[in-house]
């Protein structure tokens, strides 16, 4: 994520533009991904789609940030009610993680998203670096997994950086508009 201050050609964006069959599929698609990770991990739309929208699509994490939360709770409630009416597998300790999580989730994830509206795009990246920086190091520490795993979970942390780094040498979505740009043309259709 720092990588892309330094592009040239890294543009932020307030929608995705163009917007047209192949981007309407690459959403869905990616949803249904999430969607499914989530079903069975807890997680995983919010940031597949955060990373879609960001690294390819080129919108700003200012807009990324509420609308993947806003995603994340519509799927987490659908997975929830899923795994309650549907499979009945929702009791015992994973009940308990749920009432531990669910307070925190519900106030923190709304609040969260509005602060990121309100901080500059440098603050965000740097934010989102720390952050996501110490949830690898604190499951790669704190998560029981033996050496196997643990070279697994490198491993598959690499090819995800791999995989990320090509996303940005996507040119389909770069373009010379800046935010600020995006923000003058808002103004000027909305008076």
């Amino acid at each position: 994520m720092l990588q892309q201050g330094r592009l040239p050609s890294w543009t932020r964006r307030l929608r995705v533009s163009p917007w047209g069959a192949r981007e309407i599929l690459m959403v869905a698609a990616t949803g249904a991904l999430g969607g499914a990770l989530s079903g069975v991990a807890g997680l995983g739309e919010n940031t597949i789609m955060f990373v879609l929208l960001v690294l390819l699509f080129r919108v700003s994490e200012k807009i990324a940030t509420p609308t993947t939360v806003v995603l994340l709770t519509a799927v987490s409630q659908a997975c929830f009610l899923t795994h309650w009416l549907v499979t009945k597998d929702f009791h015992g300790v994973v009940f308990d993680y749920w009432l531990a999580a669910a307070p925190v989730c519900a106030v923190g994830a709304p609040l969260g998203a509005l602060l990121f509206t309100r901080m500059s795009i440098p603050r965000i990246r740097g934010l989102l670096f720390v952050l996501t920086s110490a949830e690898w190091l604190s499951t790669l520490l704190i998560v029981p997994m033996t050496t196997g795993q643990k070279i697994v979970f490198c491993l598959v942390t690499l090819i995800s950086a791999v995989l990320l780094g090509m996303l940005l040498k996507v040119r389909r979505y770069a373009d010379p508009v800046s935010l600020e740009g995006h923000l003058e043309a808002s103004r000027v259709e909305a008076s």
